[in-house]
């Protein structure tokens, strides 16, 4: 008689069957024992293994024992009296559950799900169906609290939502979406995050004929996304609203297209790749990175298929590689041989490759030999987290993988991370191998921001001990500061100590660089713009923050206070009597004498870390550069005639790219002389590093010399545009290549940007000793003029550009150059009229980052000391009236733009006139002498009409819009309104745009046409959300 067939049910409670009969399991243990044999069906299980997942940490001595009954005791239920075991097999490892796919009901709705990918929709949709039938409840759900289930649990779950999404998108195109609403709505509900569900719910209302609800539904769900997140709508999101606003007549049908066969399918494996800092190198030189991505394909080609995968062509975009593998391990496997090769590779000059790569696995939908689905969406989004150089896998990997990982490697739990547009957070696992990096900088990912401290390029090396000193002080005092010589490591182990104590402050660390200000009126400024905290009209910035941190429990490094002292006690001070949870790390060369402050001296390293950091740092300028029996008594003797102080070790490594470590001896040797001995006090150690500086310097060419001590007239960095315009000449005949040899001297520090470029930057030691050589080669004034002018035709080009479409891009691009801007003032030697010219460029960017104060301040000196009549006089005067009216103060608004006014019209700048009479309307209405606004306002639109000033008239509709709306005039409301959309839709002025439709907005909202006040209201929103703006954001 044949044996009826067996059933495996895990979606939902566990559950075996025999044609109609449940089969008995047993206890708690020995259930939990076959879910882990079934998760992990038909692989061998081993008994340390069992025993750990069974028992966790706490398996009793005889726990092989016990195994051995459990499993004796299954095979009473699963296999037959009598017959040969064929179910539950004992092999010389562990045991392994042997189960077909038509007996594993999670096996048989993948399968479903699969087939119905290449099924026409209505075919689709019946199999999707009955494989949603299959489930119980949520996977696994009597081992909710087991770790052995949480991973396959959260997969088989995430797939039954997948599959759901799936089903409806067939729906869909079957043109069922009424009767999808009520189940999407529920769904929606239930994962409010969850943005194709969103979407779906979306296009179902409004083939319905419900746009509104479509529209306040993507609202909703951007509220949640932002305020639980942090984030915005992903495109797809974005895209779909703006067809359902325009109508799209595209959205009423839906096409299917064939699938493809070729590309694995069923449970993939995903390795994406890309190339770090790829763009900067393009931008550079062409020819060699041709050739170097030429190298780079033909090794990752080779050995994606030397480990089983298969590379997906369309799967590429730039320098991106996309392949598919069956195993997890051989992935994980053919991605360290990438980096080992990758890493020994000779490339050309100037075009090294370091790549960073992603592995995932899931399933995901083949469709004209593309992947789509969320397998892939989560493997591209863990990719952008990650550093060149890093290979990192997310939990479905490791589990697939960890049993079968190659010799020596090892994975490195970083922890669950969120991952940008992804619902569901993912741990996240670094692979640790043999020839790879191991240590990187946190991960990128979209956790709420709670530091800004900066990514270091570098391995930070030893101070174990000083690392624990300073949080245990830490704990025990609200106030720590480091001191001790330039150059000794203040800073780099404060940033090491507070990117450590990151999880201990609810609020985060906050780190606020004072290396580059010169003003004490600018500290308590420039601690609030590292927090986020802006300006308020009519307070004390230092009150304002204060107020803001009276509650918060974190964190504030300030870094080199040495030269800013009173300044720096008076926030301190403040901050330690006013905000109890606020802790405070300062570097300083010497300490601060605040109250309640706890001192800590940061020495050189010791010999042991001295050598350890050589070695890092040379291996980084020549990756040939190994420490060896030979060079070491070389390396150790180096590390003593430099006294162990870390910036002089870097100095001394940076040559290690054209000097064996005996070379670099003697000729250090030879520079030092005397100093290789005697006292370790502060001013001894101070000699030691000039001389390590004196020598670095004079093995330089002589314009590489020239370069190096231009470029100290730079503060807070400098791109490669600014060194070229200011350092470039005279001498100086190639400032990239140039740049490029003081980097690998360690002399310049790059620095990518948000926006992809490269920043260069001096430690604050190196930039004042690079000053001093300047002013000894008497340069320093000629060079402060070119960096005066550089600055100042920037800031010239950024005005137009942040009236308009860029205004964000422009805004960061001054905001980067800030402390730039800022020297500019403080430098005698300028001409009174460039500062003037300068402070009223600054205007819209001061008031853009609500930075009144500093901008009102700078306009007021430089007026005093450039009374000459002249345009450039009467555009400051203005800017001063318009901060002035920012801050709330009317009166001095008023002063300064009637006397700008004036001056423009001596001068006959029909511009200048209309711009101060828009103005004086401006002032007016926030007086509320409306009559007043309205005769400027009139009077300014007829000059810039007749001069044709675009932006002008603009302007001047929409405040006369405001008149005619607080004068009880609806009707002639609109049309100035109506008209300044018009003419700033034509300029391309967004700001204006937004703020003409948020005030057509109202006025529909007052007259009852609630559908024309959600459209024009929803259209503001909406490009205010996409261009970044916070102040119309705020309004609205």
């Amino acid at each position: 008689m044949a044996t009826a067939s067996m059933k495996f049910r895990v979606l939902g409670p566990l559950e075996v069957t025999r044609g109609d009969q449940m089969l008995a399991l047993g206890g708690a243990k020995q259930r939990a024992l076959l879910a882990i044999l079934l998760i992990e069906a038909n692989h061998v299980v081993g008994l340390e293994r069992l025993a750990e997942l069974l028992w966790r940490d706490e398996a009793p001595a005889t726990s092989d024992h016990i195994i051995e009954v459990y499993v004796s005791q299954l095979r009473r239920a699963l296999e037959p009296t009598g017959a040969p075991y064929r179910v539950l097999l004992r092999k010389p490892s562990g045991y392994q559950l042997q189960v077909s796919s038509d007996e594993l009901d999670a096996a048989e709705f993948q399968h479903l799900v699969e087939a119905a990918k290449s099924a026409p929709p209505e075919q689709a949709e019946g199999l999707l169906t009955r494989a949603l039938d299959m489930w119980r409840g949520p996977a696994l759900a009597d081992f909710t609290s087991e770790p052995f289930a949480v991973s396959e649990a959260a997969r088989l779950n995430e797939l039954r939502l997948h599959a759901r999404e799936e089903r409806i998108e067939n729906e869909l195109a079957l043109g069922r979406h009424g009767q999808l609403i009520g189940e999407l709505q529920s769904l929606v509900d239930e994962h409010p995050l969850r943005e194709r569900l969103c979407g779906q719910l979306m296009l179902a209302l409004y083939r319905s004929g419900r746009q509104a609800e479509a529209s306040d539904l993507y609202q909703r769900t951007r509220e949640r996304l932002v305020d639980e997140l942090g984030m915005e709508p992903g495109p797809d999101l974005q895209m779909l609203l703006k067809r359902i606003l325009q109508q799209d007549a595209s959205l009423a049908a839906t096409a299917s297209k064939p699938s493809t066969h070729e590309l694995p399918t069923g449970t993939i494996t995903f390795l994406l790749t890309d190339v770090e800092g790829s763009t900067r190198r393009w931008d550079r030189n062409p020819a060699a990175m041709r050739e170097a991505m030429a190298a780079h394909d033909a090794v990752l080609g080779r050995l994606v298929g030397a480990h089983g995968g298969m590379q997906v062509e369309s799967g590429r975009e730039g320098d991106s590689v996309l392949a598919a593998f069956t195993r997890a391990s051989d992935a994980v496997a053919s991605a360290v041989a990438m980096q080992r090769e990758l890493a020994a590779h000779a490339w050309p000059a100037g075009a090294d490759m370091h790549i960073r790569v992603a592995i995932h696995s899931g399933e995901a939908e083949v469709r004209d030999g593309h992947y789509y689905g969320p397998a892939v969406y989560r493997c591209a989004r863990l990719l952008a987290t990650g550093h060149g150089d890093q290979v990192l896998l997310t939990q479905a990997t490791r589990d697939l993988a960890v049993d079968a990982l190659p010799e020596g490697v090892a994975l490195r739990d970083l922890g669950a991370h969120r991952l940008r547009d992804l619902e569901r957070p993912e741990r996240v696992f670094q692979v640790i191998a043999p020839g790879l990096r191991a240590e990187f900088p946190p991960i990128k990912a979209m956790d709420p921001q709670r530091h800004n401290l900066p990514v270091s390029p570098t391995a930070f090396i030893g101070r174990d001990l000083e690392l624990a000193d300073i949080k245990e002080r830490l704990a025990a005092n609200r106030m720590l500061t480091l001191i001790g010589a330039g150059g000794t490591g203040k800073t780099r182990l404060a940033l090491q100590a507070a990117a450590d104590l990151i999880e201990r402050f609810k609020d985060g660390v906050w780190l606020v660089e004072l290396a580059s200000l010169s003003e004490p009126d600018l500290v308590a400024q420039t601690a609030a713009e590292a927090i986020g905290v802006r300006e308020e009209a009519g307070r004390p910035i230092l009150k304002t923050l204060c107020d803001w941190l009276k509650d918060k429990n974190l964190l504030l490094l300030v870094d080199n206070c040495e030269h800013l002292v009173p300044a720096v006690v008076s926030l301190a001070d403040r901050l330690l009597r006013e905000c109890p949870e606020v802790r405070l790390l300062t570097t300083s060369r010497a300490a601060l004498r605040v109250n309640g402050e706890a001192i800590m001296r940061v020495g050189p390293l010791d010999e042991r870390d001295s050598v350890v950091l050589f070695a890092d740092r040379s291996s980084a300028a020549q990756p040939a550069f190994r420490l060896t029996e030979d060079n070491s008594r070389s390396v150790t003797e180096i590390c003593r005639r430099v006294e162990g102080i870390p910036l002089a070790i870097e100095l001394a490594a940076g040559r290690a790219r054209m000097m064996a470590p005996t070379e670099i001896l003697k000729r250090l040797q030879e520079s030092f002389g005397v100093l290789s001995g005697g006292s370790r006090s502060a001013d001894a150690r101070h000699e030691t590093l000039r001389a390590a500086m004196d020598w670095s310097y004079w093995l330089l060419k002589e314009d590489e010399q020239r370069l190096f001590r231009r470029a100290s007239v730079f503060t807070g960095g400098f791109t490669l545009d600014a060194a070229e315009a200011v350092c470039g000449g005279d001498g100086v005949a190639s400032v990239l290549e140039h740049v490029g040899q003081l980097v690998d001297q360690s002399l310049l520090a790059p620095q990518e940007t948000e926006g992809g470029g490269t920043r260069y930057a001096m430690l604050e030691t190196v930039r004042e000793y690079g000053r001093s050589h300047l002013e000894e080669h008497e340069e320093l004034e000629t060079l402060q003029e070119k960096h005066a002018t550089y600055f100042g035709q920037l800031v010239e080009a950024a005005r137009e550009k942040i009236a308009g479409p860029e205004r964000r891009r422009w805004l960061q691009i001054l905001g980067a150059d800030v402390d730039n801007l800022r020297s500019v003032f403080e430098v005698e030697s300028v001409l009174p009229e460039i500062k003037l010219a300068l402070a009223s460029g600054l205007a819209d960017f001061w008031e853009a980052r609500a930075e009144y104060s500093e901008g009102r301040g700078r306009l007021d000196a430089a007026l005093a000391r450039s009374p000459e009549s002249s345009r450039v006089r009467s555009e400051a005067l203005q800017a001063a009236g318009l901060l002035a009216w920012a801050q709330g103060d009317q009166a001095a608004a008023a002063a300064y733009t009637n006397e700008g006014l004036a001056l423009s019209r001596r001068l006959h700048d029909s511009e200048g006139e209309a711009r101060g009479l828009q103005q004086l309307g401006q002032i007016a209405v926030q007086s509320e002498d409306f009559a007043a606004a309205g005769s400027h306002l009139d009077a300014a639109l007829e000059i810039a009409k007749r001069h044709g000033y675009g932006q002008i008239q603009a302007y001047c509709e929409w405040r006369l819009g405001l008149v005619a709306l607080y004068t009880a005039d609806s009707e002639g409301a609109a049309a100035h309104f109506e008209a300044s959309l018009d003419i700033s839709r034509s300029l391309g002025d967004l700001e204006t745009v937004a703020m003409s439709l948020l005030m057509l907005g109202n006025i529909a909202m007052r007259q009852d046409r609630l559908d024309e006040a959600k459209a024009h209201l929803r259209e503001s929103l909406e490009i205010q959300r996409l261009e970044g703006s916070s102040r119309s954001i705020a309004n609205l």
